[in-house]
């Protein structure tokens, strides 16, 4: 089982394909999440904070763990860009989780690159999902 997270500007639809996707082929299921702050739930006050992202793991293995098409010593972790952030803040604090992978990772302390010099929506779309409302 791999419970698969997106980035800040990519969506969870998108980790799944339609056909020839990467981990069904191999026998693996997949759950694509969005967690706080993504997507949907800053349209409900639910924005990104580390703590929400630590405590969204309990949750989600409790919910995959009542299947009992689950293996509960095979679930991990994928995140891409800032989803490499959000799923190793979640293994860190989930030990049911047995693996993480990551890419394109996004762990830059301060996140100066990512903030100061990519692209300015990068930073815009950050402070949406954490509820700023002003640069400081």
């Amino acid at each position: 089982m791999v419970i698969a997270i997106p980035g800040m500007d990519s969506f969870k639809e998108g980790l799944v394909s339609l056909y020839g996707e990467r981990w069904l082929n191999r026998g693996i299921a997949v759950v694509a999440i969005d967690g706080p702050g993504q997507y949907e739930a800053p349209m409900v006050g639910i924005y990104f904070s580390t703590d929400k992202w630590a405590a969204a793991g309990p949750a989600l293995l409790d919910w995959l763990l009542a299947r009992s098409e689950i293996d509960p010593k095979r679930i991990a972790v994928n995140g891409t860009s800032f989803g490499s952030f959000f799923g190793s803040i979640l293994t860190a604090n989930e030990p049911r989780i047995c693996a993480c992978s990551v890419m394109s990772v996004c762990h830059e302390p301060g996140d100066h690159t990512i903030f100061q010099e990519a692209s300015p929506p990068f930073k815009k779309r950050f402070m949406y999902m954490s509820g700023i409302t002003e640069v400081r």
